[in-house]
């Protein structure tokens, strides 16, 4: 069927509960960086009527901090950390139920400070009594973290605090130099030296007599679970290949109303990043090889067989199902429509596909935005939050600089991506930190999708990025970015896709001359660079 043909409407589900849209002025630049700390969490100070939390619901049965701590400058009265332990085992506990809430905070500092300092900078993140805590937090808790990790054998309370600082990274102004990847390979191989991956014979990985209750055996399972959950979501999002394959503990833990079953939020968690693994594998199999390779006729099949399994997983786990879960799913349809980009160009089912992942693109941001609003969603929930809107977000972009444009709802796009930089603000915690400045490369991205001119919409959108999975469309916008407003023109060819394979057009590349980790645009000085 001819493209001219064709014309889409993004679907609305019942109880998507689209925003409404927004004010244009958040497409403008600020005229300042961003919002002053103060301003950014000035709607916090009630944390009792967010995140949809009970504050009737009594704080666990623990005993307080008796003694202060320090670390570097900072310095925490008894009173300061019991606060900032209900804080986390309130707002962010329910996200990775891997520690234990009746603990007492000296008990957390007598087995590991790091972990300790970890939950106290994590509940940092959004304490108005001291907005300056975070900050002061970030360099001591890092330098801290690596010098534990240098010293093995790591303990189970070492690999607890990687997953968490995973979860939620301390403030960095770019992706490039998070070190979230790095600790994510850290946490499973300490994790697989304890053990963790074979609890009921955990004898075998230590020197000396071991024997295990089994609640003991849970609590492993549960940290080898949120192992393999951050260290899925942070390769996802980032753009690298998955650590490992899941295992056979993996796939049990998946299963309802076994020993092996984590708490349900986890275990659905769990369930989500299987399948994302799934989807990373086949782009990691398939396509990353070589740029030239060659693909099956199947592979659309495999796409859309792949499509009905997820169908299959959203019905299981619609009942009972989070927010933040639900989010997750959504994300992963959106990972699964971007397969189409690796697909041969010009093929009906290609262009149903990419109209298909912008639904789904829209959809991830209605869901976050839809969250936010009712529960204060991104003011505690993980990274990955903020991940999902820039991919939703640069799939967007991608999708209406091309010929596709035409075919989509340009004003649904552009009140969903304003609806996203507004997500992104609210989920700052810092000044220049990556959602912040993100904000920044997206409201200056979209003049170039508005200025599009209808000869550079003329053909269907490929990627010159092959090699960073599903968030290989991130990073091809990215280097657009770069190419508009820091003169790195001719980085990349542009390929011509008429009448050929987007294969081809990727083979052409002079990969070798290319660093296959780019980072992203905002590891740059993005406010001395000139606008174009």
């Amino acid at each position: 069927m001819p493209l001219g043909e064709w014309h889409f409407t993004p679907r609305d589900p019942i109880g998507s509960g689209r925003s409404p849209p927004e004010k244009n002025h958040l497409l403008t630049e600020p005229s300042d960086r961003q919002p002053a700390v103060a301003e950014q969490e000035s709607h916090l100070l009630d944390f009792s009527l967010l995140n949809g939390d009970d504050p009737s619901q009594p704080p666990p049965d623990r005993d307080r901090a008796t003694l202060e701590r320090s670390i570097d400058t900072v310095r925490l009265t008894p009173d300061q950390i019991d606060h900032l332990f209900e804080q986390y085992f309130f707002r962010y506990h329910k996200y990775v139920e891997i520690l234990d809430p009746t603990a007492s905070p000296d008990r957390y500092y007598q087995e590991s400070p790091l972990l300790f300092w970890t939950v106290i900078a994590i509940s940092a993140r959004r304490y108005p009594e001291d907005l300056s805590l975070l900050s002061s937090l970030s360099a001591p808790v890092t330098g801290l973290m690596w010098s534990v990790i240098a010293v093995r054998p790591h303990s189970l309370q070492t690999i607890q605090a990687l997953v968490l600082q995973i979860t939620w990274p301390l403030p960095t102004s770019s992706p490039f130099t998070e070190n979230i990847y790095i600790l994510s390979g850290i946490a499973i191989q300490a994790a697989m030296q304890l053990g963790l991956h074979q609890p009921e014979i955990i004898q075998d990985f230590s020197r000396t007599k071991s024997v295990l209750s089994q609640q003991e055996i849970h609590e492993r399972i549960n940290v080898w679970a949120a192992c393999n959950i951050a260290a899925q979501t942070t390769a996802t999002s980032l753009g690298y290949q998955p650590i490992r394959p899941f295992d056979w503990l993996v796939d049990r833990c998946c299963q309802a109303n076994t020993i092996y079953s984590p708490p349900e939020r986890l275990r659905h968690s769990l369930m989500i990043q299987r399948f994302s693994n799934k989807i990373e594998t086949l782009i990691s199999n398939n396509v990353m090889r070589s740029p030239t390779c060659q693909r099956g006729h199947d592979q659309s099949t495999l796409i859309s067989m792949l499509a009905g399994d997820l169908d299959d997983l959203n019905t299981q786990l619609r009942h009972g199902i989070s927010a933040d879960n639900d989010v997750y799913i959504t994300g992963v349809r959106l990972q699964l429509g971007l397969l189409w980009f690796f697909e041969q160009v010009g093929g009906r089912l290609r262009r149903e596909g990419l109209l298909a992942a912008f639904s789904s693109a829209l959809d991830v941001i209605s869901k976050i935005s839809e969250a936010d609003g009712t529960s204060g969603l991104l003011s505690f929930a993980p990274a990955q939050m903020y991940h999902l809107l820039n991919l939703a977000c640069f799939t967007i972009t991608k999708l209406l600089s091309s010929g596709l444009a035409p075919h989509l709802d340009f004003e649904e796009g552009k009140r969903s991506f304003n609806s996203a930089v507004a997500c992104l603000r609210r989920a700052s915690v810092a000044n220049n930190d990556v959602p912040g400045r993100s904000t920044e490369v997206l409201t200056k991205l979209w003049r170039g999708v508005e200025g599009a001119s209808s000869t550079a919409r003329g053909e269907e959108p490929v990627l010159r990025i092959r090699s960073r999975g599903s968030a290989s469309v991130l990073h091809d916008e990215t280097w657009r970015f770069r190419e508009q407003y820091f003169g790195q023109a001719n980085a990349y060819p542009t390929p011509s896709v008429a009448g050929s394979d987007a294969n081809h057009s990727a083979g052409e590349m002079n990969i070798g001359a290319i660093d296959v980790d780019l980072g992203w645009s905002w590891g740059f000085d993005i406010g001395t660079a000139q606008d174009k």
